[in-house]
């Protein structure tokens, strides 16, 4: 085998698109020689990329929190429906087999279908239906493996009944690690960058003064009220701060969540509504009480979210920490 010089190398990366540099970087990482990643990365570096490379790099080697990994899930599920693009389901993942024989042939086709819980449940009678027309006719495994493969499909059928990640899900988040978690290390970043320009986190000469999140008591007497927000389960047990970075990353999410409160809830209830250029959180029984006003939805989200699970309230306090 001959074995293409450095300078080589270097000249190939130099004349590829942005996109196919990159794709190296991120998707071949294990295939390249560790002199020929050095360039692809040196390359990545020349054209402007080396902020998102870093993250990358980070991502590799950062083992998300419990609580990042469950960031991770819930962000994974809040993306459209790759099949119908529809954001009215959290996403989930089911096994579906397709069984098709004739006379001495037979195959059995397992596939993990990523979707909300409508389009797996059309992808499953699919498979049910193309299983029953046409797998039983293979001699002999013909109608053992029609029966395996409508006892595999049975749970995508019922896809309405687990709201909870499947274990396939999670085995594609987990394959997905790494590119989300060098998104969410960017976010994060850009956050800060963007917090600092609104004033929320400044830092001149050494002293650091940033917006800090607690949960505060609950009101008595207001229980919680989870109706539409049960995919938040596991959001709602992050850190405030956390809470609110997630809203912020993901506005779209916090839309939603104001479109469901002005939907129908039964009363007692907590609410979150817009009110003069900003938004309320607060508890309404005939009339609107224990109410925090917010001008950042982000914020107002997250008092939301924690009010409704029984958690408690969101509170903000100023830090300050002189550098040394």
């Amino acid at each position: 085998m001959i074995k293409v010089s450095v300078e080589d190398l270097r000249q190939r990366y130099e004349q590829l698109p942005d996109g196919e540099l990159f794709s190296l970087a991120f998707g071949a990482v294990e295939t390249l020689r560790p002199e020929a990643l050095e360039l692809v990365h040196e390359e990545i570096r020349r054209r402007g990329g080396g902020e998102m490379l870093d993250d990358f790099l980070e991502a590799q080697d950062r083992i998300p929190t419990e609580a990042e990994y469950e960031q991770l899930v819930e962000r994974f599920r809040s993306e459209d429906c790759p099949i119908c693009e529809s954001q009215e389901s959290p996403l989930n993942a089911f096994k579906v087999t397709t069984v098709q024989s004739f006379i001495f042939w037979t195959r059995s086709e397992k596939e993990v279908v990523l979707g909300c819980p409508d389009c797996i449940v059309r992808a499953a009678t699919k498979a049910r239906i193309k299983t029953l027309l046409f797998g039983w006719w293979g001699f002999p495994w013909g109608i053992p493996a029609t029966i395996v493969g409508f006892f595999q499909t049975r749970k995508a059928l019922r896809a309405h009944q687990f709201p909870e990640p499947t274990p396939e899900l999670l085995g594609l988040v987990g394959r997905n690690r790494v590119p989300m978690m060098a998104r969410l290390i960017l976010e994060e970043r850009l956050l800060k960058e963007e917090a600092r320009e609104r004033g929320d986190l400044s830092v001149s000469e050494g002293d650091e003064s940033e917006r800090v999140y607690t949960v505060l008591q609950a009101p008595a007497g207001c229980g919680a009220q989870t109706a539409g927000l049960e995919e938040f389960s596991t959001t709602v047990k992050l850190e405030p701060g956390e809470i609110v970075t997630y809203f912020r990353s993901y506005s779209d999410v916090a839309e939603r969540i104001l479109r469901q409160s002005h939907g129908e809830r039964s009363m007692p209830s907590t609410f979150l509504r817009e009110v003069g250029g900003g938004y309320r959180v607060g508890w309404f029984d005939d009339a609107e009480g224990h109410v925090q006003d917010w001008d950042d939805l982000a914020e107002a989200a997250a008092d939301y979210l924690l009010f409704s699970f029984g958690r408690g309230r969101l509170g903000v306090t100023w830090a300050v920490r002189t550098g040394n």
